[in-house]
């Protein structure tokens, strides 16, 4: 388990269940940048393939794998505790299969990676639930909500700052570096909303495929009421892929 997400004692004051639904996007958005690149042939000018696909991967509960449902906006998953540690697996490629033939993306792309995590909980004998959202970064001397990873050894991705520009990672550039900003907005509720976001580089490349995931720890249930209680975690994801002219490795940042 990642340093920056160390599970922390707590006490169960209720029989809690715990509903966490995770909106994430069916498929990525594109934009372009204001052109498209052209591919002269015999028959005339035909537009390169422009792929970048979300797939969805494995939910872990504390270190077990664990079921989740699909959902219009994402995947829903239940049984959570006060404490547990969430992960999710997804992943980003430069390719689409629709079981027969495979189309692969023809240009460069730059992906843009947002997100949110709210939590939503009835604390003690309220009616109205009590509402936060949770941050990547460190209060103190806790350890941060949220984390992030990439690849198949789960490299973490470091938070560089609260507010900055997107930090967008380029394999080919030696001195890039995966880099999360967080960045802060009030809300009409009363609290203030934590947006996460990280970008890279999708190259025109047969097979090319970007692993990913969070890992999220829930807070720890505070109340007092010995009434069955019901919390709900919602993380909101994005992600958009625009198209970039420049296609030289290293050229990119």
């Amino acid at each position: 388990m990642p340093a920056f997400l160390k599970c922390k004692k707590f006490i169960v004051c209720a029989v809690a269940t715990i509903l966490a639904a995770i909106a994430a996007i069916i498929a990525v958005s594109f934009t372009y940048a204001a052109y498209r690149n052209e591919i002269i042939t015999d028959d005339g000018a035909t537009v390169a393939g422009a792929i970048a696909d979300y797939v969805r991967g494995a939910a872990y509960r504390n270190g077990t794998e664990t079921t989740y449902n699909d959902t219009d906006s994402g995947i829903s998953v239940s049984e959570l505790s006060p404490g547990d540690i969430l992960e999710y697996n997804f992943s980003v490629n430069g390719f689409r299969s629709d079981g027969e033939n495979i189309s692969y993306n023809e240009v460069l792309l730059r992906i843009t990676c947002e997100f949110s995590f709210t939590y939503a909980y009835i604390e003690g004998n309220n009616t109205i639930p009590e509402t936060m959202s949770l941050s990547a970064v460190a209060s103190g001397s806790d350890s941060a909500d949220v984390g992030f990873f990439t690849g198949a050894d789960k490299t973490r991705i470091d938070i560089v700052n609260r507010t900055g520009e997107t930090v967008y990672f380029d394999r080919k550039n030696s001195t890039s570096a995966w880099q999360v900003t967080q960045n802060s907005s009030a809300e009409t509720a009363g609290y203030t909303k934590y947006t996460q976001k990280f970008g890279f580089y999708l190259y025109p490349e047969k097979d090319e495929s970007q692993l990913l995931g969070f890992i999220v720890q829930i807070p720890v249930q505070r109340g007092t009421s010995e009434e069955s209680a019901q919390f709900k975690l919602s993380v909101e994801m994005h992600i958009t892929a625009e198209q970039v002219l420049d296609t030289t490795p290293g050229t990119t940042g």
